[in-house]
C-alpha cells in the first residue's frame, strides 16, 4: 500500500476494513444468487469482476478506482467463496461429504501456501509490487479456465423443488402423519423424546439426532425439538451425551461417540 498506492498504515487499514465489510454484506446475497442463477455462473461473475477491477486500475492508474475495486472486490470475493464449498460437496454427494471437504481444504490451503511463494519470485524479478496487479488477473484467468470444466454441483432451482413438493404432496403429508408415532412423551424425564423404532427399541440419542431434522424441524415441532435437545444435554459428561438410559435404574449410558457430534449439527440447524 505504501510503495504502490502511497497510503499510510492507517489508510491501508481502512481499505482492508472496507473490503471485509463489503464481503460480509455480500455473503447472504451471494448464496441466494448462487441458488437463483447457478453456483458456477455466480463464481464466474466473481472471478471476472475481480479480474476487471485489477486490470482497470493497471490501465488507468486512477486512485479513485481503488475504492471502487475494494467495494466490488469484496462482493466478488463472497460470490466465489460462498458458492465454492457447496459446489464441491454437491459434486461428491452426501456419501462423500468428508472426502470432498478434505479435497476442498487441501486445494485452498495449498493455494494459500503456494501463491505467496510464486508471487515472491515474481516480485523479486519485477522489482515492484505493481506486478501484483498483473499477477492476480493471470491467476483469475486460470481459475476461470478451471471452473469452466465443472459440470456438476449446481443447487436445485426453487421451481423444481416446488414442483416436486406439489407432485408428492400426498406422500409428504403421509410421512408427516407417520412421524407422530415416533414423537412420544417420557414421564420419567418430564419431556418429549423420539423413539428409535418399534416394537422393542426405546429412545436412543444417536437415533433421535439422526431423525431430528426430519421428524421435528421440517414438521415445525419447534417447542418439542427444544425439549428434546434440553433433555439430551442434561447429563453431559466429559463432552459425551448419553446415548440412552439403563432400564433398571435410569443411569445414563455413554456408548456412542458420534452422538455428541450429531448434537452439534442439529443445534446449528
Amino acid at each position: 500500500a505504501a510503495e504502490v498506492l502511497g497510503k499510510t498504515t492507517a489508510e491501508a487499514t481502512i481499505m482492508t476494513t472496507l473490503f471485509a465489510v463489503c464481503s460480509a454484506v455480500a455473503a447472504i446475497p451471494a448464496g441466494k444468487m448462487g441458488k437463483k442463477i447457478g453456483r458456477k455462473k455466480t463464481i464466474l461473475i466473481g472471478l471476472i469482476v475481480f479480474m476487471a477491477v485489477f486490470l482497470l486500475y493497471v490501465l488507468t492508474q486512477n486512485m479513485a478506482l481503488i475504492w471502487v475495486a475494494l467495494v466490488l472486490g469484496g462482493a466478488a470475493n463472497m460470490f466465489i467463496t460462498v458458492n465454492t464449498l457447496p459446489l464441491v460437496l454437491d459434486i461428491g454427494g452426501i456419501e462423500k461429504v468428508g472426502t470432498f471437504t478434505g479435497y476442498y481444504y487441501t486445494a485452498t490451503f495449498s493455494a494459500q501456501i503456494a501463491s505467496p511463494i510464486i508471487y515472491g519470485i515474481v516480485r523479486m524479478f519485477t522489482g515492484s509490487y505493481m506486478s501484483l496487479f498483473i499477477y492476480s488477473p493471470i491467476m483469475f484467468i486460470l481459475s476461470i479456465a478451471c471452473i469452466l470444466f465443472v459440470k456438476h454441483g449446481e443447487a436445485v432451482p426453487q421451481e423444481i423443488v416446488d414442483k416436486i413438493e406439489e407432485e408428492n404432496a400426498d406422500l409428504i403429508e403421509n410421512l408427516v402423519v407417520a412421524t407422530d408415532n415416533f414423537v412420544t412423551y417420557k414421564p420419567a424425564f418430564n419431556s418429549y423424546t423420539v423413539m428409535a423404532g418399534y416394537p422393542w427399541f426405546i429412545d436412543w440419542s444417536r437415533d433421535t439426532l439422526i431423525a431430528f431434522e426430519g421428524v421435528l424441524l421440517l414438521t415445525k415441532r419447534y417447542e418439542i425439538a427444544r425439549e428434546v435437545l434440553l433433555s439430551i444435554t442434561k447429563d453431559i459428561n466429559s463432552g459425551l451425551i448419553p446415548n440412552g438410559y439403563s432400564d433398571s435404574d435410569n443411569k445414563p449410558l455413554y456408548n456412542s461417540v458420534d452422538a455428541s457430534l450429531l448434537l452439534f449439527e442439529q443445534v446449528q440447524k
